[in-house]
């Protein structure tokens, strides 16, 4: 005698495996119900899975940009900021020292403001974004620009001035300067301070180049500015000069010659502040174009991706309702096979 192929243990075996069969279908359609994606795209793909990962990486790639540009868009738009900030304070200056060069007590005024516009001026140069400093170029984790009245900067005006004319800027004796004196101190020994050489030896730890964003896969453009620009320097020296040179003891004429030098250098300055910002206006704008083209092209990669993809919800709904149907019948009839047994029909 043999036993036969069909026993309650062999049917509840087969209940299990449908369970746990069902169990993982459930959790798949659950999964695509959930998120509108494939569980498994690879299985489902196939040799497509390859296509469907390059346009993943792509996206991932478009994404990084468009976050990197933000970034640049931001630190552009700060400096930008900083840079009109500066072009008003030279305006004001401009007309500030116009005014007081012929005026009653015009020389005190005029070193008032230039104090004052010195004070603000370093101020603007030193204006950090995010623990940078946007004045600072390449260098921008250094403060571009040292406090002037502490710094080696004052210094090295005083004894300019002390070895051009034997006496401090406040001296009694600055009124013995002649015009012809003070112009050829302001065109040699002073203007040194600021040329390519002591500019940085006496003013700035600025870096010449300027920080890159790269907006695309092959354009790059500047995001930030250098306190080492022509624009910059003419606006100190021309601040600086009448700040520290254009003490009240000065004979009128003598005044006149510093005040005429400065408005000088202060109306270039005021022009090349706004070459400098148009030339960041085109980064910005570049940077703008930049990101709606990578946002035609993330929403066309978007939908090629959703494409392959994605599933549909309601069909997956639908899945979901008859799986858990056909688990709640085979937890029933496991139940009942469980309970099944000879002693009952002894």
């Amino acid at each position: 005698m043999r036993s036969g192929g069909i026993s309650t243990l062999n049917m509840t075996y087969m209940l299990r495996y449908s369970i746990t069969s069902s169990q993982l279908d459930l959790s798949k359609a659950q999964t695509e119900l959930a998120s509108g994606r494939l569980a498994d795209v690879g299985l489902t793909l196939g040799s497509n899975t390859g296509r469907d990962l390059l346009w993943r990486a792509q996206i991932a790639e478009l994404q990084q940009f468009s976050d990197r540009n933000k970034l640049a868009g931001v630190q552009a738009d700060v400096t930008q900021s900083a840079l009109g900030a500066m072009r008003d304070l030279a305006n004001t200056f401009l007309e500030t020292l116009t005014g007081a060069r012929g005026a009653f007590h015009g020389q005190e005024v005029a070193k008032s403001a230039a104090k004052s516009a010195l004070v603000q001026l370093t101020a603007l140069l030193n204006t950090t974004h995010d623990g940078q400093y946007i004045f600072g170029g390449t260098n921008s984790g250094t403060a571009p620009i040292a406090d002037y009245a502490t710094g080696t900067a004052k210094t090295s005006v005083d004894t300019a001035f002390a070895a051009a004319f034997g006496i401090a800027q406040n001296d009694p004796a600055v009124v013995n300067i002649t015009a012809a004196n003070m112009q050829a101190f302001l065109d040699t020994q002073f203007t040194s301070l600021f040329d390519a050489t002591g500019w940085p030896a006496n003013w700035s730890s600025a870096a010449d180049e300027l920080l890159m964003a790269r907006v695309d896969s092959t354009q790059r453009v500047p995001v930030n500015a250098s306190a080492n620009s022509d624009a910059i320097r003419q606006l100190v020296q021309a601040i600086t000069m009448v700040a520290e040179l254009g003490t009240p003891a000065l004979n009128q004429t003598t005044f006149e010659t510093i005040a005429d030098k400065a408005l000088s250098l202060t109306g270039a300055a005021v022009l090349g502040i706004g070459d400098e910002q148009s030339q960041l206006g085109i980064s910005q704008n570049e940077i703008s174009r930049a990101n709606e083209r990578i946002e035609l092209r993330l929403n066309a990669l978007t939908e090629d991706v959703q494409s392959v993809e994605s599933v549909d919800k309601y069909e997956a709904a639908t899945r979901v309702n008859s799986l858990m149907i056909q688990l709640e019948t085979a937890y029933s009839l496991t139940g009942r096979i469980g309970r099944l047994s000879l002693l009952n029909y002894i």
